[in-house]
């Protein structure tokens, strides 16, 4: 087969064949992957275990520092802390989810009413995670009702492709605590 240059086709005759080359390129097999839905996370880790929380539901993290004790019945309930007029009620994460905890780490605030901070041992980083489908998460049990789902990091080199527990908030929050304390009215 023979080919022609450009010049020698007419003006009609290099449009059809602009066409004919743009058809050929279109008609071929995509080679991208299909797109995954991944979720913005915060990674933290507690007792060991790796647990998510969506970037959307925190609103700060800051180291531990001294906590004020309260008498509780509960014994994740660790202490309170205040933050911008806001009393945030301290649980230990791996106390909640039957691990032993630490007394260090980082303090994950929590957006919403009752004002709420987690205490893990660490806040590993933000990243994008991958919702493990019904077959692969058949086999793995939620050790509490707040995890909402399993995932694992979206990059494979991440966490050494440990499986990451997804916890939902506000399945975690206690339904009588006191969100804001006002001064008098006077």
């Amino acid at each position: 087969m023979t080919t022609i240059s450009p010049k020698m086709l007419s003006a009609a005759g290099r449009r059809h064949a602009v066409l004919a080359s743009r058809a050929r390129q279109l008609a071929r097999p995509r080679t991208m992957d299909m797109a995954v839905k991944t979720i913005n996370c915060l990674v933290c880790e507690a007792a060991g275990e790796l647990y998510a929380l969506a970037l959307l539901k925190i609103a700060k993290v800051t180291p531990t520092a001294r906590l004020a004790s309260v008498p509780a019945s509960n014994p994740a309930l660790v202490g309170v802390t205040a933050r911008a007029g806001i009393f945030y009620h301290v649980y230990d994460l791996a106390t909640l989810f039957g691990g032993r905890s630490s007394t260090d780490g980082h303090l994950v605030m929590l957006r919403g009413l009752p004002a709420m901070a987690l205490r893990v041992d660490t806040a590993i980083r933000v990243t994008d995670l991958v919702q493990l489908d019904a077959a692969e998460a058949a086999s793995l049990r939620a050790a509490h009702p707040s995890v909402a789902a399993f995932a694992r990091a979206e990059r494979e080199d991440l966490f050494g492709g440990r499986i990451i527990s997804l916890i939902d908030p506000d399945k975690l929050a206690p339904t009588n605590v006191v969100g804001r304390v006002e001064g008098d009215q006077a």
